[in-house]
């Protein structure tokens, strides 16, 4: 036992070892998991672009507001996505349209708060917020909006715009709000 030392040492190195495996192990099922779950969103998101690319006013009724504001969006985000100039794309998009795919971004961004949606998103989705939720009968929502752009377009406080935003922002009736919209003006939006 005259090294006895290195016995110990060889003890702690399996020691470590079985960490660091054990470790590894719980990255690798949380990386498949969130592979996982992007590609069943990717899936997802696909069937929705192929169910809204030429649905009917009967189809897009039978949904729910959700799933007609994602399907909506996945026909929209397809074609800005194939296009050469995106932006120049998504200028052509008729108004509604426009409206709609920005209403998207606004309801997704805005879960975090009003001032996330302004601070990580630029022209035209910006401008736009607020035509829109007027075009969808949230006069009120675009009054806000357009006060709270005012003061992050001049450097000022933003969050004070957040707490009355979230006491007024019903996301169920945007989102059927959204689906009516959709409804009135398919041949614009599916176009």
């Amino acid at each position: 036992m005259e090294y006895w030392y290195l016995w110990v040492l060889f003890a702690v190195l399996c020691l470590v070892t079985v960490f660091v495996l054990y470790k590894a192990s719980g990255a690798l099922q949380q990386h498949n998991s969130d592979k996982k779950q992007f590609l069943e969103e990717i899936d997802r998101l696909k069937a929705l672009k192929e169910k809204f690319q030429h649905a009917t006013k009967d189809q897009i009724e039978a949904c729910d507001a959700r799933e007609v504001l994602d399907g909506v969006n996945a026909v929209l985000q397809s074609k800005i996505e194939r296009a050469e100039d995106p932006e120049a794309c998504f200028q052509t998009l008729p108004v509604e349209s426009q409206y709609l795919y920005t209403l998207y971004y606004f309801l997704e961004d805005t879960e975090t708060s009003l001032s996330f949606f302004l601070g990580n998103n630029g022209e035209p989705l910006c401008s736009l917020a607020s035509p829109a939720l007027s075009a969808v009968g949230e006069e009120e929502l675009s009054a806000l909006v357009t006060e709270a752009r005012a003061a992050y377009d001049a450097d000022d406080a933003v969050s004070k715009f957040d707490a009355p935003f979230a006491e007024k922002a019903d996301r169920t009736r945007i989102l059927e709000h959204c689906k009516c919209y959709a409804l009135e003006h398919l041949a614009e939006v599916l176009s």
